[in-house]
């Protein structure tokens, strides 16, 4: 295996509560990049979190993102991939601060339960903590499938937030999938088209 030298985006939001606006934008890019490539070859993450996200200095970018720990991945049957179905519907897998509604209660997955969970480490990288937090596994599950996210600024006074980046997480974070984005590169192309507007 690769050895990675760095540290996990985990550690990193910790350093300052969150992720200023040019390193967010730059790290979360270079996640869907990542995720884009892993979805067109019809593997489906299943396990996004900051702890899975690990950065490095490299001599191009001082955040270099590497997206690890594929270790619950499910291969989704695709015109390509024929039937490798991999993981059945009803198991319940992942890491309940990050997991989508449909993940929570053992539905089918494709794509869009990463773009859920994905958005779940934004909105964490934000305001400095995950959307849904609860005393337990099971009461953190019933919030992904019944609670909507507070704002950014309830979570987090301190943080000032562009109302189109909010718009975005927000989006990620839809109960049904269909209202999400479709896929990771609808997502990427929202986020670079908000990075241009607020550098205007």
């Amino acid at each position: 295996m690769e050895l990675i030298e760095g540290q996990t985006l985990r550690a990193e939001i910790g350093k300052n509560n969150g992720l200023p606006p040019r390193q967010f934008f730059d790290i979360f890019d270079q996640i869907c990049d990542a995720l884009e490539h892993a979805h067109k070859r019809g593997v489906i993450h299943r396990d996004i979190k900051p702890s899975n996200i690990l950065l490095m200095k490299s001599d191009v970018r001082e955040n270099f993102v590497k997206l690890v720990d594929f270790g619950i991945a499910k291969v989704v049957a695709s015109q390509d991939l024929g039937e490798q179905e991999l993981t059945q519907t009803g198991d319940i897998v992942g890491s309940p601060l990050y997991m989508s509604p449909e993940q929570c209660v053992g539905d089918e997955l494709d794509a869009r339960t990463d773009i859920y969970s994905l958005g779940c480490v934004m909105y964490e990288a934000i305001a400095g903590s995950p959307p849904f937090m609860a005393p337990n596994a099971v009461k953190t599950i019933f919030k992904h499938v019944n609670v909507k996210p507070d704002p950014v600024s309830v979570t987090n006074p301190k943080i000032a937030i562009p109302p189109q980046l909010e718009q975005i997480i927000f989006k990620t974070l839809e109960k049904k999938p269909q209202d999400r984005f479709a896929t990771m590169e609808d997502l990427k192309v929202a986020l670079r088209q908000c990075r241009q507007m607020m550098a205007m």
